[in-house]
């Protein structure tokens, strides 16, 4: 892998080495991140960071991040991988980020594949599934769970929606560059999963191109459609209540049939008589 990530690191290390190298690392990675979120839907505060980025920089060094983009895109190819997190831990990044590390993505894969068992079956009783990483850091497990999708057939941006939340920013944009490389339809969170308190919300271009957010408004009005079928009483389970009912004596001419009859509706339980004003609700049942 070191030999793949060669050319990255030759032309990384040579951009402005008067600064520090996780400086130079979190820079790129979040004027790659605006570069490409903005490319969709166009954030004015995200453009005035980008702005704040890069002329932080002489005019050689600010033309060495485009050509550092193209390399990174080329050695995405292929399949699903988290490049980004093992150029962190090849750069060193980790000791110097309090011990900050990475899943492997070979182990990261034997998981995935542990986990997504059965997908064929499972697709076929619903559109799509969603996926929840509460400390997703550059996106490794993410990203092996969407390879075991397209070896398996599926195209991710169809068949999967994903959050993943992380409470370091650059990690969360790492993983949000590198979903958006593979059009995986995400929101990728910078906050802490645990207090639930959440600094910003990045949506990828897949998110906005699929129609994500009607999709899961969707699926969530279904649900919540079948959660009332469940409440609904059953008409075969329910047993309907007896209607007891006097035994009517044999009339002896039309005039006492007449008497007879109102005599004995008269005497008929009250939800009998009212049964007149029941109103039927074909999606909760009846209304009283």
């Amino acid at each position: 892998m070191a030999t793949i990530h060669k050319d990255f690191l030759d032309v990384f290390n040579g951009i402005a080495p008067s600064k520090h190298r996780y400086t130079v690392f979190t820079d790129f990675v979040t004027m790659m991140a605006i570069s490409l979120h903005n490319a969709i839907v166009k954030d004015e505060k995200l453009e005035a960071e980008y702005m704040r980025c890069i002329q932080g920089y002489k005019r050689e060094d600010q033309l060495q991040f485009p050509k550092l983009l193209a390399i990174f895109v080329d050695i995405s190819e292929g399949e699903p991988y988290d490049h980004f997190g093992q150029l962190f831990m090849e750069l060193g990044f980790s000791e110097d980020r309090k011990g900050q590390f990475f899943t492997p993505p070979e182990l990261a894969e034997m998981m995935a594949m542990m986990t997504l068992t059965n997908m064929e079956a499972k697709l076929a009783q619903k559109a799509f599934i969603t996926m929840s990483e509460p400390a997703c850091g550059a996106g490794s497990m993410l990203l092996a769970s969407v390879k075991v999708l397209m070896r398996a057939g599926f195209n991710p941006a169809n068949v999967v929606w994903i959050q993943a939340i992380d409470i370091d920013r650059v990690s969360a944009l790492m993983c949000y560059i590198q979903l958006t490389l593979w059009h995986v339809p995400a929101e990728v969170i910078v906050g802490d999963a645990l207090s639930l308190q959440y600094r910003e919300h990045w949506f990828t271009p897949s998110h906005y191109l699929g129609g994500w957010k009607q999709k899961l408004a969707m699926r969530q009005m279904i649900e919540s459609l079948r959660e009332l079928e469940g409440l609904r009483p059953s008409a075969t389970n329910t047993p309907s209540p007896p209607i007891l009912v006097e035994p009517i004596p044999a009339p002896q001419s039309d005039e006492s049939v007449s008497i007879v009859h109102h005599a004995a509706i008269a005497d008929m339980p009250q939800f009998v008589k009212h049964s007149r004003n029941v109103k039927v609700n074909p999606q909760i049942g009846f209304d009283f």
